[in-house]
């Protein structure tokens, strides 16, 4: 006997981009500090087991727009570190284990410098690379980050 047996639905994809945040401000003066909350969501099921996180310019910002230093990283984090010479990008472990569906927050604040370019196209705008890792593998991600234009 032959008979139709229905496909089995297709299991549910965990969310790829695990990084959500909320940036103090969308306008800045130079001299002014700039807060970016970041949280760290769990996707999946299983624990995550190492959390790592990177905040870095954009191409524009990084060659063109406003000059700017990172000053502190805080949080639910066990390491954090300010990169290059000019502290222009930020990389964070997340306290692990994560358990699925938990997430993690960071706290990142950069001051804008005092002689920074500033005006309407002037902005400072980040991208977030996230990677995790639990018993099945790793995944990573990169992900829009915040902008706040800096105004004269």
């Amino acid at each position: 006997m032959l008979g139709i047996v229905p496909a089995a639905p297709a299991a549910a994809e965990p969310d790829p981009v695990p990084v959500t945040f909320t940036v103090s401000t969308s306008q800045a003066h130079p001299g002014d500090t700039v807060t970016i909350t970041a949280t760290f969501a769990d996707p999946d099921g299983a624990d995550v087991a190492f959390s790592y996180l990177s905040l870095n310019p954009h191409f524009v910002t990084w060659f063109d727009g406003p000059t700017y230093s990172f000053t502190s990283c805080t949080g639910d984090i066990t390491w954090c570190e300010l990169r290059g010479d000019d502290h222009t990008a930020l990389a964070l472990h997340h306290a692990a284990p994560i358990p699925g569906g938990q997430t993690r927050t960071a706290t990142f604040t950069y001051t804008i410098a005092t002689d920074s370019s500033c005006g309407p196209l002037e902005e400072a705008s980040f991208f977030f690379y996230s990677y995790r890792e639990t018993a099945a593998g790793g995944t990573d991600a990169v992900v829009p980050g915040p902008s706040t234009i800096v105004v004269c």
